[in-house]
């Protein structure tokens, strides 16, 4: 299964563990950022997700964010 993952700059931290546990689990996930701590909009992050699993056949998807929204 691929799942692609995404996250803004407070949860990218939680987004690497989920990103482990989902490899661990013997699935592929596809990272589609953010890839530091580095200020980043939310929304660019959503859309890129959002068209992950319209247009490039990933199976599942999660999208964190630091605020818990």
């Amino acid at each position: 299964m691929r799942v692609a993952l995404g996250a803004d700059h407070a949860a990218f931290a939680l987004k690497e563990r989920v990103k482990l546990y989902v490899r661990k689990l013997g699935h592929e996930a596809v990272d589609l950022g953010t890839h530091s701590t580095a200020p980043v909009d939310y929304p660019d992050l959503a859309e890129a997700v959002g068209l992950a699993v319209r247009e490039s056949g990933v199976d599942r998807s999660s999208l964190v964010r630091g605020s818990g929204v």
